[in-house]
């Protein structure tokens, strides 16, 4: 893949807080996810990069071209900030149109129609901002950002105001836009959110990219101790879920050769199954359970954690078990010894 934006050792200072030497890649037609907590500095990077906020020091470049000093109107990105900002006193035909204002009407017209049909948003273009709903407000500030056609579509917390059902809805609708060939720079504190949509996340933790790759790599191979705090995600596991339901459940086939019990509303296909490890049980014999999922395997190694212990299970795949350090010495766990594992389906998401 082409490379279309690079972030060499970016600083920027807003009041106390600092980004501190971030540097990143996208390739054109990426999704990247960047993930951390409130206050990281997700924001401000995105702000940087739109051109909101000057640089401190470090560089900005696009194509090949260094834009750290362009001016934000001259650089071919489109921002949507969380709160949406429709403008409240233009309807929404007069939203989208407002940043093609210098197209001739018949280009303008045809722009505007074929957004409001890919967005869904047709019959919403004579409405005033304060008759829509926050998903349709949503649609319409993303269509106002697309007429301008950006290289790189910059979100911040697109979904967090959003919703169960329509934070599902605006996730497909992204995932199009990415299958489209829309190159997308994401911003959340929600790595579920990361896992359904990115193919590279970097996670920013106090004003410090700790971290970056392909979602799978970085949560599997945590390299830094606030990856693995703040993903809380032990297992991430390859797996098919399939069409059918038993007794109402969905079944997932991994590639360990297990058949996972869960529910879902995703559609059937490949994906990963994500599983804490706090929400998996240890038994040394097979027993009567409410969990719908109960598998035997042997105990690969155990790896002490500031608050209890990580038990590995080899099970088919390889299962990560988080108990506490007195239940590892009543269950007496060592490496090969025989366990059963259960857990409900209740506690597995298919992304």
């Amino acid at each position: 893949m082409e490379q279309i934006l690079e972030i060499r050792d970016l600083s920027v200072r807003a009041g106390q807080f600092r980004l501190e030497q971030v540097s990143l890649s996208l390739q054109r037609g990426d999704y990247f996810v960047l993930l951390g907590h409130s206050g990281a500095g997700k924001t401000l990077l995105l702000e940087t990069i739109a051109g909101i906020q000057p640089v401190e020091s470090g560089s900005i470049i696009f194509e090949g071209r260094d834009i750290t000093r362009d001016r934000i109107q001259t650089r071919p990105f489109g921002l949507l900030f969380q709160d949406h900002a429709v403008f409240p006193h233009l309807r929404v035909w007069a939203n989208i149109a407002y940043p093609i204002r210098h197209l001739n009407k018949v280009q303008s017209h045809r722009r505007i129609m074929d957004l409001a049909a890919k967005l869904d948003i047709t019959t919403l273009l004579r409405r005033m901002p304060e008759k829509l709903s926050g998903g349709e407000k949503q649609r319409v500030a993303l269509a106002r950002i697309l007429a301008r056609e950006p290289a790189i579509l910059l979100l911040d917390e697109p979904l967090s105001s959003l919703d169960v059902d329509l934070r599902k809805n605006v996730r497909t609708l992204l995932k199009r836009l990415h299958q489209e060939g829309q190159t997308i720079m994401h911003v959340t504190h929600d790595p579920e959110e990361a896992l359904s949509l990115a193919q590279h996340v970097g996670i920013l933790h106090q004003g410090k990219l700790v971290q970056q790759g392909k979602p799978e790599e970085v949560f599997a191979n945590p390299r830094h101790a606030f990856v693995a705090t703040f993903s809380g995600i032990h297992n991430y596991i390859t797996a098919n879920l399939a069409d059918n339901m038993v007794d109402g459940l969905r079944i997932a086939h991994t590639a360990g050769g297990n058949q996972v019990r869960l529910y879902s509303p995703e559609n059937p296909g490949d994906g990963h199954l994500l599983i804490r490890g706090e929400d998996i049980m240890i038994s040394l014999q097979a027993m009567e359970s409410s969990a719908q999922n109960a598998f035997r395997g042997k105990v690969k190694d155990l790896i002490p954690m500031a608050n209890g212990m990580e038990v590995l299970i080899q099970a088919g795949d390889t299962f990560k078990v988080v108990i506490s350090k007195e239940s590892a010495a009543q269950l007496a766990l060592e490496r090969n010894k025989e366990v059963w594992l259960y857990f409900k389906a209740t506690t597995v998401r298919f992304i």
